[in-house]
């Protein structure tokens, strides 16, 4: 499932649902933001990151700084 706020962004970022299934399919990680861990997919692939809570994409991104936003969300942890 996806949010309407995150299938919004991916309109406007021109992001497929292709491009998120093949997210989906990467090593989940745990990170914390916003004062709740969530799980996090990146894709290097494509360039794309998919942040879910409770298994929902919440998020739907591709990181101008690629597999370094991944690693700066893992160093976030509390």
């Amino acid at each position: 499932d996806v949010t309407s706020h995150a299938a919004k962004r991916m309109t406007q970022r021109g992001i497929s649902i292709a491009d998120v299934d093949q997210a989906l399919t990467q090593t989940p990680f745990n990170y914390w933001h916003s004062n709740t861990w969530k799980v996090g997919y990146y894709d290097p692939g494509t360039n794309v990151f998919v942040g879910t809570v409770n298994g929902v994409a919440t998020t739907v991104i591709t990181p101008s700084a690629g597999a370094q936003y991944v690693a700066n969300l893992l160093a976030a942890a509390p």
